[in-house]
């Protein structure tokens, strides 16, 4: 397994959170649009991202504060959670997100990883980018099902493309939870502490 990058959270990882940008431009009274230029590198401003990196702490000190572990983790289980995502910076991010709330957490940055990784031992949950190069997320998920039947499986993207990519494995017969990107932070976390039983066997969007 790769090291995980413990450091705070960096500005590849802001686009994960939903609204960072529309605040952070309301905030200083500038376009939204400028904001996310400088948050992905492309412009220099040294207001703008000391705003970013504010909103980002603000973001953590309420994750710290999130909900109460579960019943399984106060017994001594933390649930573990395999993190899939082929850029390193967000899957650092929200591992170092999910350590914090008390979750066992392992990163790969492809989808072979993720296999190598559960073929090891079988997580209670794989979060899974679902577009990622030469194997994308659904494939992954597919492969780890027929390893690891009980385990769990959450899909996350921003793209209508996966749609048709969960409709076409649905009719393979294999359901997935899907949650759009960008992620509410809160939301991720209550997710993650639903029980299997609680969950939606699939959820496709609209």
């Amino acid at each position: 397994m790769k090291k995980k990058d413990n450091r705070s959270l960096t500005p590849q990882a802001f686009g994960l959170f939903k609204g960072v940008y529309s605040r952070v431009a309301r905030q200083l009274g500038v376009d939204r649009s400028y904001v996310s230029r400088v948050a992905q590198g492309e412009r220099r401003s040294q207001r703008v991202e000391d705003a970013l990196k504010a909103e980002l702490r603000r973001i953590q000190k309420e994750l710290r504060v999130v909900g109460k572990p579960t019943t399984r983790e106060t017994n001594g289980h933390k649930q573990s959670v395999l993190v899939v995502d082929d850029e390193q910076n967000i899957a650092n991010t929200i591992a170092q997100i999910l350590d914090e709330q008390g979750f066992k957490t392992q990163v790969a940055y492809g989808g072979r990883e993720a296999i190598r990784l559960a073929l090891q031992d079988c997580p209670d949950t794989v979060l899974a980018d679902v577009l990622m190069p030469q194997m994308n997320g659904i494939e992954t998920a597919k492969a780890i099902h027929e390893m690891c039947p009980e385990a769990r499986i959450l899909l996350f993207s921003g793209q209508a493309v996966t749609n048709e990519l969960l409709k076409t494995a649905l009719a393979q017969g294999y359901s997935f939870e899907l949650l759009p990107k960008p992620i509410e932070p809160d939301v991720l976390v209550g997710k993650l502490r639903e029980s299997s039983s609680d969950a939606p066997s699939v959820l496709l969007p609209s």
